[in-house]
């Protein structure tokens, strides 16, 4: 095997979803949840698709996973680590514009996510980010939050 080829799968859980129940605001855990007592486990270089009707909860799995959104009910691992934030060593690929926002954290928070993440001081954060702000032109929404 090349470093160009895939891996080939190990056995090992790179994700595990563990009883895992999501509602979203207004719902109540135990009622209609978007996802209920799931139990899954995706094994390191397994390919894994998934596919379903709309509202299944297809976007709401790898939002489990991204950390994005924190499960009512159960628990998400990434190799046996539990996921309680997002974090550089597991993400998601949005389909949307408006889903990679964070929906808690401001025009400046979503802008200066990933630097702190990758290891820069709040100090080049905060000069990172503002620049960035400027450039597109939202320097009088940075305190702003997405909605």
């Amino acid at each position: 095997m090349t470093s160009d080829s895939p891996r080939a799968p190990t056995g090992r859980a790179a994700v595990t979803f563990d009883r895992v129940g999501m509602a979203y605001p207004g719902q109540k855990a135990g009622s209609d949840l978007i996802l209920a007592e799931l139990s899954l486990t995706i094994g390191e270089g397994e390919f894994f698709i998934l596919v379903g009707p709309s509202g299944s909860g297809k976007s709401t799995l790898p939002k489990l996973f991204a950390g994005t959104e924190i499960p009512t009910e159960g628990r998400v691992l990434a190799f046996d680590r539990p996921i309680d934030g997002p974090d550089r060593r597991h993400g998601m690929v949005f389909q949307s514009i408006e889903e990679p926002l964070f929906q808690w954290l401001t025009v400046t928070g979503n802008v200066g996510f990933g630097p702190p993440v990758a290891g820069k001081s709040r100090k080049e954060c905060r000069e990172m980010a503002q620049r960035y702000i400027d450039l597109v032109g939202l320097c009088g929404h940075a305190a702003k939050f997405p909605q």
